[in-house]
């Protein structure tokens, strides 16, 4: 994020070294995070406000799981939150994309472990071995090599019959996640650059969507969008834009008319 952020808005971005995020959640599931992601956004703001004195505070979260929209595929949402000290304002900026390696599985022999890696992308992108899926007692994040890979394995492996694998989530052994992070801090920077005509704030998006456009066969309003608000957080300054995926009207395919 620093250097788009950096060369973005023509800012100095200092990483702090006194606040422990793993105490909001770890990705390896010793401390499950208890609060939703912009919860947990905002105490990690709360705790760089208390820690120093700068002028924006910005922390960034991920989640991994079922997409929400395509069945069957995995995704990876990316959100990043920025809190202005002086504005007492949040600007959010999330990316939701299927481009990810998210995958575990339990393996009894080295066979299956190399087979698991070389599928996630190892070494490039990170594994994380545990003793066992749930409750464990021993986790082994940084085999950052084949020979340390297997090392680990033979640790885990000793008296039981299978060691639990998964990818590694943490975004420094994660070049995947990495990518989306980096498309969240662009549109970001897009987000804190667009700015209120009426007063010159930051932040001037998209806060209300209507939909019902007509469908072109029966013309009954359909669920996709109509026209989009953006609104001024500072002034409360409006501006709705018609049409704004440039259609007029809707195909039947996604009339609940013509195509229930």
């Amino acid at each position: 994020m620093k250097p788009i952020l950096q060369n973005g808005l023509l800012v100095q971005c200092v990483v702090s070294n006194d606040i422990d995020t793993d105490l909001f959640g770890t990705f390896a599931g010793e401390k499950e995070r208890k609060l939703t992601a912009i919860e947990t956004l905002k105490a990690k703001c709360a705790e760089g406000v208390k820690k120093d004195s700068f002028d924006f505070v910005l922390a960034s979260e991920g989640s991994f799981g079922s997409h929400p929209f395509i069945p069957f595929a995995q995704a990876d949402e990316e959100i990043i939150l920025l809190y202005d000290v002086k504005r007492k304002t949040y600007y959010q900026s999330r990316v939701l994309s299927t481009k990810t390696n998210l995958s575990s599985k339990t393996v009894a022999t080295i066979h299956e472990l190399r087979s698991f890696a070389e599928k996630i992308g190892f070494p490039e992108h990170g594994i994380i071995l545990k003793d066992t899926e749930k409750d464990f007692q021993e986790v082994i994040k940084d085999a950052n090599d084949w020979e340390k890979l297997e090392q680990a394995f033979d640790k885990l492996i000793r008296n039981k019959t299978n060691v639990f694998v998964e990818t590694d989530l943490r975004a420094m052994r994660n070049p995947n996640r990495l990518n989306v992070i980096a498309q969240a801090a662009q549109k970001l920077v897009e987000l804190l650059l667009n700015t209120c005509p009426s007063c010159e704030a930051p932040g001037f998006e998209v806060q209300k969507y209507e939909s019902g456009l007509p469908c072109e066969q029966c013309g009954l309003p359909t669920k996709s969008i109509k026209s989009h608000s953006f609104i001024c957080r500072e002034c409360q300054h409006i501006e709705t834009v018609a049409y704004p995926n440039g259609k007029k009207t809707e195909s039947p395919q996604f009339c609940d008319f013509c195509n229930p």
